[in-house]
């Protein structure tokens, strides 16, 4: 960095200090309301939860920095300079008519709804909720990195023992199940010293009746409750086919000794047969899912809601695999006071964790690639005392950080320096990201950071007392 660069930093350094106390006290300002108009489904919650404004004097533009969902509204919220990705380009989306699959119960009594989605030719899991009115072990959820795919049986099946394993074309599936029994069966006699076969005076071979066992077979749904089942090879299923279809039994008779045939079953040779066993969770879906009970203790799903505003949840914990967290996904989660997420993180979306009101600890590893922070990830997490937020993001959006009341100190970027210099990746970030963070004490950008730090970014941040960059 030159000389020059660092003089002009030093001096908007001195700058800042001496002005934001003044401009903190300016109590009359022009505001209109952010316009929520239906582009997003997402924006009804919205609606309800943002009673702050943006200032007239931002500009046309809806949003500074936002995650929009397309390229469409990407054009009608930001400036055409924007580069920030679109969330259909971080995050799949989910159509409103795919399968939606559930896991089995859990250890900790969670099960968890996703997709089964192909996205950037890879084959993950959606996560789209989870049964968040049961009672979580020590109020922890600890988001799995792999699931197995169970739906809940349909017609004669019989549903008394829960779900059924499912394949990736969204179909139950079944195993041959055994029973041994005994029946009479003539054999000829054989002599009990000699063990040669006997005939009569005549030379006709001499009966007699004997007790043997035999195995019959049955094709059983793959019930998660039931184990027999559950370490079969993912070719050895059986799917229910139709007309036009049998299996012919190599283990399985019938009493008269004849093969056990099984009648519009195949086995599940083909790879959209089979189970989705040990699929990679990659990502928490932006879409909501609703639930319908059904007498028999089993619910039918719907893309129409997720895990925003359960009650349960104390400490969130993110596996390694997870890669985006969608919209919404946290809302409103009042009890969640602390989360952790892993290594693959990318993007955190809008309003993801916003309305968190017991929220005081956010840990996000600094060796992790986190590059989108949505607008209102963290918005009114009102007991969020400080956050250090890694080099590897590029952009904080819009309120990111506001009305946390308790924020007292942020690290826009770590410490580790290159040749004198942080390496962080930070290209824009939003209006309002502090906005009324009342006890915000200090704030350091990163060296690379070329924006304009615009005063609207802490308005209404009485205690501040220090702006800086690492080479100021």
């Amino acid at each position: 960095m030159t000389k020059g660069t660092k003089k002009t930093n030093r001096r908007l350094k001195k700058t800042v200090r001496k002005t934001l106390g003044t401009l903190f006290l300016i109590s009359a300002i022009v505001v209109a309301a952010i316009p929520t108009e239906g582009l997003r489904a997402e924006e009804e919650i919205a609606t309800q939860a943002a009673s702050h404004t943006h200032q007239t004097t931002h500009s046309s533009s809806k949003y500074k920095v936002t995650i929009p969902k397309d390229a469409s509204e990407k054009a009608s919220l930001l400036s055409g300079s924007s580069t920030i990705p679109t969330m259909d380009t971080l995050i799949p989306v989910v159509d409103r008519n795919a399968t939606i699959y559930t896991t089995e119960t859990n250890t900790d009594g969670t099960s968890y709804q996703f997709a089964y989605v192909n996205y950037k030719n890879s084959w993950c899991a959606v996560l789209l909720g989870y049964n968040k009115n049961t009672t979580l072990t020590g109020n922890v959820l600890d988001i799995p990195d792999m699931v197995n795919a169970y739906i809940q049986p349909t017609g004669n099946q019989g549903t008394i023992n829960g779900y059924v394993a499912a394949s990736k074309n969204g179909q139950p599936l079944y195993y041959e199940a055994l029973t041994e029994k005994t029946r009479e069966v003539e054999v000829q006699a054989t002599d009990p010293n000699t063990g040669l076969p006997l005939y009569d005076s005549q030379g006709k071979p001499v009966m007699e009746t004997k007790t043997e066992t035999y195995k019959d077979g049955e094709m059983r749904p793959c019930y998660a409750t039931d184990n027999a089942w559950k370490k079969l090879s993912l070719v050895d299923f059986f799917q229910k086919k139709g007309s036009g279809y049998s299996y012919t039994s190599t283990q399985a008779e019938n009493e008269d000794k004849t093969a056990k045939v099984y009648d519009g079953f195949a086995k599940t040779e083909q790879p959209d047969d089979q189970w989705i066993k040990d699929l990679d969770v990659k990502y928490i879906g932006n879409q909501y899912l609703a639930s319908t009970a059904n007498p028999n203790g089993t619910y039918t799903w719907s893309v129409a809601g997720d895990i925003a505003g359960a009650s349960n949840i104390v400490t969130l914990n993110i596996g390694e695999k997870l890669i985006g967290v969608g919209n919404y996904a946290f809302y409103g989660c009042n009890g969640l006071n602390s989360i952790s997420f892993g290594n693959g993180i990318t993007v955190i979306g809008n309003w993801a964790f916003a309305e968190c009101g017991s929220m005081k600890a956010v840990n996000i590893p600094r060796e992790c690639n986190l590059a989108q922070l949505g607008d209102h990830a963290f918005y009114s997490c009102t007991q969020l005392t400080d956050i250090d937020i890694p080099i590897s993001v590029s952009y904080i959006g819009d309120y990111a950080f506001a009305e946390c009341r308790y924020l007292y100190e942020v690290e826009i970027c770590n410490p580790e320096q290159e040749n004198g210099i942080s390496s962080s990746s930070l290209k824009e970030m939003g209006w309002n990201v502090f906005e009324n963070d009342e006890t915000l004490y200090s704030v350091t950008f990163p060296d690379m950071y070329s924006e304009t730090i615009g005063i609207s970014m802490f308005k209404g941040c009485k205690n501040l007392h220090y702006v800086a960059s690492r080479n100021a």
